[in-house]
């Protein structure tokens, strides 16, 4: 079945190790069989897809089959495209596989070199701290960087009142640099630290932005219908789970840990104010979500659940057999508060020989 199918991707990364890995290719192939005709129909179409965000998204999908598989589900037929129908045990789900591809987030050490040559010889021996504010080009001209910072530094040493850090941005290079300490001693010097950027926000915000997506599309095409997204990535998520209950939950209004039984217990309490996304009238659809953290390039991979605790029609959800963040006190569905906390099991693991 993907014998003859031309999977691109670098070698030892997926989809290319489909191609490189027969016992990988037989595990998908017995899941593709198992699937119905329409489902196996839409997962062959994205595997082919030369855009590397068709394969990304067919296996972040067969990853949420496996996991409802072992939750007792059984996909039942594709909706629309991008959302399947699937049973666990006498109800229906909305399932929403969504992929993300986080773009390489590092300067090439090259590009970097060239940036702190240029720094280095417009600072002429004072110590600074350097921020990437976004990753560099390849091949960036840094040559006006240069420029800039020497008659930055010229109004500095004149005593101007323009401040001891400055920004640089270009459509090649967006830095904040400082001088360390303010007055920029002058000697044997140079770059102290590089502070690379971080994408955990702008990934964040597409999260928020895709999740809403899919629960419009939901309530047009099975209104009335629990959805459940499962979330997937081209690599380990690393996202500070902060941020990410920030944006499901909103601001908790109370912390508490303990400990419970020889373990760690975190529980936070959280007020509807309609902000949050899953307080969001428009996410009342969205029983919670899947979180699913890929290992290596084939299909392995960790789960945990996260419940929606204002969604009246996803209190009928089986137990999550893993890690899960659960309503433990409020009425299920009310707009009013919750305390959510963490069930103190492992992540569950999911690989296709399971």
């Amino acid at each position: 079945m993907l014998e003859s199918m031309a999977l691109a991707g670098s070698p030892g990364r997926w989809p290319a190790s489909l191609v490189e890995d027969a016992s990988l290719r037989g595990q998908v192939e017995v899941m593709l069989r198992a699937q119905p005709e329409d489902v196996r129909a839409a997962l062959l179409e994205r595997l082919s897809d030369r855009d590397p965000r068709g394969p990304l998204w067919a296996r972040t999908a067969l990853q949420a089959i496996g996991v409802a598989n072992t939750q007792g589900g059984r996909l039942s037929g594709v909706l629309v495209p991008g959302l399947f129908r699937v049973e666990i045990g006498r109800q229906s789900y909305v399932l929403a596989p969504i992929a993300f591809q986080l773009a390489e987030h590092g300067s090439a050490a090259a590009d970097l070199a060239a940036l702190r040559a240029a720094l280095d010889g417009a600072l002429r021996g004072r110590y600074y701290t350097l921020r990437l504010k976004r990753p560099l080009a390849p091949g960036a001209d840094v040559a006006h960087v240069a420029v800039a910072v020497h008659l930055w530094l010229q109004a500095v040493d004149r005593g101007e009142d323009v401040g001891h850090c400055a920004s640089y941005e270009d459509t090649h290079v967006a830095i904040e640099l400082c001088l360390t300490p303010p007055a920029g001693l002058k000697g044997s010097g140079g770059l102290v630290m590089v502070v690379h950027p971080s994408r955990s926000l702008e990934v964040l915000s597409q999260i928020d932005a895709r999740l809403m997506y899919i629960a419009t599309l939901a309530g047009e095409v099975a209104p009335g219908v629990p959805v459940l997204p499962a979330l997937g990535c081209g690599e380990l998520w690393r996202l500070p789970r902060g941020f990410v209950n920030q944006i499901l939950f909103g601001a908790p209004r109370e912390v508490l840990t303990f400990r419970e039984d020889d373990a760690h217990q975190h529980q936070a309490l959280y007020r509807s104010n309609g902000l949050s996304l899953f307080s969001d009238p428009l996410s009342s659809q969205l029983a919670g979500l899947w979180w699913c953290d890929a290992h290596g390039a084939g299909l392995n991979t960790t789960v945990s659940f996260v419940e929606n605790p204002w969604s009246k029609i996803g209190s009928s959800l089986p137990p999550f057999a893993g890690r899960s963040f659960l309503r433990r006190e409020g009425p299920a569905g009310s707009r009013g508060e919750v305390i959510m906390g963490w069930n103190g099991q492992p992540p569950q693991s999911w690989s296709p020989s399971r």
